[in-house]
């Protein structure tokens, strides 16, 4: 299979987690009605620190289902790019290939669609407020999955799209394979990483307010 035709894979793949998403925030709604339904001490707890949490731990969950902090649709566009120059596609679909990768980065206006460098610094200043007693979640969110992902898309502007634009295919594989396939595999390993520590928080939290 060419890796140009994962891309509907990927999207009926996405359509089925938008649907697990929206089921899951419908029963966060859910539990919050039948919480501010229950007795005065619980009512106190929404909107206080440990409802705050729990929605934390749930939009972590949320922004990590790709995009905006998960990079595996780059990660995608890249082969897709590479392809297309190894396929001698036209200058026009090559220039989109390469201003989507960066949209993933950078968000997209027209779209309203937050890019990953517009999430990251949310989360750098809400974490150590709203979740300061799980370092593990903020080294994993803000730093340990961010080191590779940066580094990927420099090498995707700086070094990928370049390749691909001037029809230098053997550099341009040679990137891809050698430099950001490593960079993807970690920034994933931290992902998952990251959504076991966030979903076993959310459990327990979710206890305490049901107990």
């Amino acid at each position: 299979m060419l890796r140009t035709q994962l891309r509907p894979l990927y999207e009926e793949h996405r359509k089925g987690i938008d649907k697990v998403v929206q089921l899951s925030r419908a029963m966060g709604i859910k539990l919050e009605r039948q919480i501010t339904s229950a007795a005065s001490e619980r009512e106190i707890m929404i909107g206080g620190p440990l409802y705050h949490k729990i929605i934390q731990i749930k939009d972590i969950i949320s922004d990590v289902l790709p995009p905006p902090m998960y990079i595996i649709e780059t990660y995608l566009t890249a082969m897709e790019l590479v392809d297309a120059a190894d396929a001698r596609a036209s200058r026009e679909r090559i220039d989109e290939l390469a201003k989507y990768g960066l949209k993933l980065r950078d968000g997209n206006v027209q779209t309203k669609t937050p890019g990953y460098n517009e999430r990251l610094p949310q989360w750098e200043r809400a974490l150590p407020n709203d979740v300061p007693e799980e370092p593990e979640l903020e080294r994993l969110m803000t730093k340990a999955s961010v080191e590779p992902a940066h580094k990927f898309f420099d090498a995707l502007e700086n070094r990928l799209i370049p390749a691909t634009k001037r029809g230098d295919i053997a550099e341009a594989k040679n990137i891809l394979r050698k430099n950001m396939l490593p960079l993807y595999e970690e920034h994933r390993k931290n992902i998952d990483l990251l959504v076991a520590a966030a979903d076993k928080k959310f459990k327990e939290i979710e206890r305490k307010i049901l107990e």
